[in-house]
C-alpha cells in the first residue's frame, strides 16, 4: 500500500479536531479497504513520531504531530508544500514533507511579525 500524503493530512486534522484525547480505531479480522488504509497510515504516523500508540486500538497526537498538523492546516502552506514535492519528483520522505511545511509556516510567521525564525 502506498502512502497517501493528502490522506495523512486529513487524518491528522481529524484527530486534532476531535474533542477526545485519543483516536480509537478498529482492527476487525476482515477489515474494509478503507479501514486497512486508515490503520496503515496511523502506523506510519507513529513511525515518524507524529502519533503515539496508547494501546492496540488507540493513538494520541504528539507535540510534533500537533506542530506538523498546524503547518498542514493552512491551505496556502499545504499548496506550496505539494508544489515543492512535485518539483522534486513527487516523492519525498515524511520527514522532508514535514520540514518543508514547517519551513513555509515559519516564513509566514516571519512575514507577519518581522521576526526571523
Amino acid at each position: 500500500m502506498h502512502r497517501d500524503d493528502s490522506y495523512l493530512r486529513d487524518l491528522l486534522m481529524e484527530i486534532e479536531d476531535s474533542p477526545d484525547i485519543v483516536f480509537i480505531t478498529r482492527r476487525p479480522l476482515s477489515a474494509s479497504a478503507e479501514l486497512k488504509k486508515q490503520n496503515h497510515h496511523l502506523e506510519l504516523l507513529c513511525d515518524c513520531g507524529f502519533l503515539a500508540r496508547v494501546n492496540d486500538n488507540a493513538y494520541r497526537l504528539t507535540s510534533a504531530g500537533h506542530d506538523f498538523t498546524q503547518a498542514l492546516r493552512n491551505e496556502t502552506i499545504w499548496s506550496k508544500t505539494r508544489s515543492k514535492v512535485a518539483e522534486a519528483g513527487g516523492y519525498v520522505t515524511l520527514e522532508i514533507l514535514s520540514t518543508i511545511a514547517i519551513g513555509y509556516l515559519k516564513q509566514e510567521i516571519s512575514k507577519a511579525t518581522g521576526l526571523t525564525l
